[in-house]
């Protein structure tokens, strides 16, 4: 496998529009993107490399992977392993050989970007590696969080977000299991933002959706069979 280039020195300069987020940790981040295709995305093909994401970890600027398109959003997969530098493996999902990596982790990220949004899950079993137990039929733990931004603030430094703890089986309804929420707003909005977002219509049409998504993930990216 690679070693893998963490620090993206290519993007250090000019410094890069960084955006706010809530980390699945639980800690406020920066990330920013880096896309030639960006405005483009309907028009790419599933599996197209469309640009590079950097974070702010410890002070440095560091290459959290690159995006693929997918169904005019953007994705990155990471393997969680403590072993690494950083935590994380990013996986190029053009690589067969990282791929095999990522059908045998036992945790693994993915980050989702796009249409408002910008989320992040982590799978894990209780046994075994994630896909192996989601091809058993066992049950996978999905902690999403999940950020939506105010449309009317230009630089994306309003936003809330879902905190969720997921049940997922393969060709099964996901369970939620645990719902909380953060809010990085306004106090002129604070009200307004909490209701909408605690609202029937929103759980309905947004929160059941986003978790009845993670089935999707595992089936069609984290655990797809391998392309000839």
């Amino acid at each position: 496998m690679p070693s893998q280039d963490h620090l993206t020195a290519s993007v250090v300069s000019p410094e890069p529009d960084w955006i706010k987020y809530l980390e699945n940790d639980g800690t406020v981040g920066d990330v920013a993107f880096f896309s030639e295709n960006l405005s483009a995305i309907y028009a790419q093909k599933n599996g197209d490399i469309i640009g590079m994401a950097p974070i702010k970890k410890d002070g440095q600027n560091l290459k959290l992977g690159d995006m693929y398109a997918q169904n005019g959003v953007s994705f990155i997969v990471l393997e969680l392993n403590d072993k690494e530098k950083f935590g994380y493996q990013y996986i190029n999902m053009r690589d067969k050989n990282e791929l095999a990596t990522l059908r045998n982790a036992k945790k693994v990220k993915f980050y989702q970007f796009g249409g408002g949004i910008l989320e992040s899950v982590v799978f894990s079993a209780d046994s075994g590696a994630v896909c192996e137990s989601f091809a058993a039929g066992k049950t996978v733990k999905a902690h999403a969080i999940t950020n939506y931004y105010d449309k009317e603030n230009p630089d994306n430094s309003e936003f809330f977000a879902t905190l969720m703890d997921i049940g997922v089986k393969k060709g099964k309804s996901a369970e939620i299991k645990n719902l909380d929420f953060k809010f990085f707003v306004s106090d002129g909005k604070l009200a307004s933002t909490q209701t909408r977002a605690r609202s029937a219509e929103f759980r309905s049409k947004v929160i059941d959706a986003d978790a009845k998504k993670q089935e999707r993930i595992l089936s069609n990216i984290v655990c797809a069979a391998p392309k000839n």
